[in-house]
Protein backbone atom coordinates (compact mmCIF):
# COMPACT_ATOMS: atom_id res chain seq x y z
CA UNK A 1 0.00 0.00 0.00
CA UNK A 2 1.40 3.35 -0.78
CA UNK A 3 0.51 6.32 1.23
CA UNK A 4 -2.05 8.46 -1.62
CA UNK A 5 -3.45 4.63 -2.85
CA UNK A 6 -2.52 5.25 -6.28
CA UNK A 7 -3.50 2.64 -8.23
CA UNK A 8 -0.94 2.32 -10.94
CA UNK A 9 -3.60 0.52 -13.88
CA UNK A 10 -5.40 3.95 -13.16
CA UNK A 11 -2.23 6.45 -13.51
CA UNK A 12 -0.80 8.18 -16.15
CA UNK A 13 3.24 8.49 -15.68
CA UNK A 14 4.89 11.48 -17.85
CA UNK A 15 8.63 11.81 -18.14
CA UNK A 16 11.45 12.01 -20.71
CA UNK A 17 13.70 9.38 -19.14
CA UNK A 18 13.38 6.60 -20.88
CA UNK A 19 14.54 4.76 -17.91
CA UNK A 20 11.94 5.77 -15.69
CA UNK A 21 9.54 5.21 -18.33
CA UNK A 22 10.52 1.42 -18.19
CA UNK A 23 10.89 1.23 -14.14
CA UNK A 24 7.56 2.58 -14.19
CA UNK A 25 5.70 0.33 -16.71
CA UNK A 26 7.19 -2.74 -15.33
CA UNK A 27 5.14 -1.41 -11.80
CA UNK A 28 1.84 -1.22 -14.20
CA UNK A 29 1.33 2.25 -14.62
CA UNK A 30 0.04 3.68 -18.36
CA UNK A 31 3.62 5.86 -19.21
CA UNK A 32 3.91 8.64 -22.18
CA UNK A 33 6.98 9.65 -22.66
CA UNK A 34 7.68 12.81 -23.58
CA UNK A 35 10.06 14.04 -26.60
CA UNK A 36 10.26 17.21 -28.41
CA UNK A 37 7.73 15.97 -31.01
CA UNK A 38 4.81 14.64 -28.35
CA UNK A 39 1.88 16.66 -28.41
CA UNK A 40 0.96 15.83 -24.81
CA UNK A 41 -2.68 16.93 -24.86
CA UNK A 42 -3.01 14.38 -27.62
CA UNK A 43 -1.68 11.78 -25.57
CA UNK A 44 -3.47 12.14 -22.86
CA UNK A 45 -6.95 12.24 -24.96
CA UNK A 46 -5.64 9.19 -26.56
CA UNK A 47 -5.53 7.33 -22.90
CA UNK A 48 -9.15 9.06 -22.43
CA UNK A 49 -7.59 11.61 -20.19
CA UNK A 50 -9.79 14.59 -19.60
CA UNK A 51 -7.87 17.85 -20.44
CA UNK A 52 -9.22 21.46 -20.16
Amino acid sequence: MNCYNIQADESVFIDDNPKNIEMVKSLGFITVQVTPETDLEDELLRLGVQVD
